[in-house]
């Protein structure tokens, strides 16, 4: 599961929610909620955050493992080998400083869970 498409599509299911469900949540259409899920549309950061909200999910979980740039407010893969930077709009920061902080967050409980072993 490394796309966008497929992380959002299983927190959904995991809900058991429906496309159409989903969709009518975030006030866009069904159709549109599939082009994202099968990663035809990249959403821009201001819908991903809606869908994680929506999913009751903090943002990093349907974020893909891999990696992943925001270029002109769009969310785009790419494999290590292009890696780049982020933007210096304040949608490239926001993420930047969310992602640092849930490193922070799962290498505090890996740290809790050592100490209590």
């Amino acid at each position: 599961m490394n796309t966008i498409g497929e992380r959002i599509a299983a927190e959904r299911h995991t809900k058991r929610w429906t496309q159409v469900r989903l969709a009518s949540e975030l006030g866009i259409t069904q159709s549109q909620l599939s082009e994202i899920e099968t990663n035809s549309y990249s959403p821009k950061w201001e819908l991903i955050e809606r869908i994680a909200e929506k999913l009751n999910v903090p943002v990093h979980k349907i974020l893909p493992a891999t990696t992943f740039i925001i270029w002109n407010n769009e969310f785009k893969e790419h494999s290590l080998g292009n890696y780049n930077t982020y933007s210096q709009n304040q949608d490239g920061l926001a993420l930047l400083s969310d992602l640092i902080k849930s490193i922070a967050a799962m290498t505090d409980a890996i740290k809790d869970l050592l100490v209590k072993k």
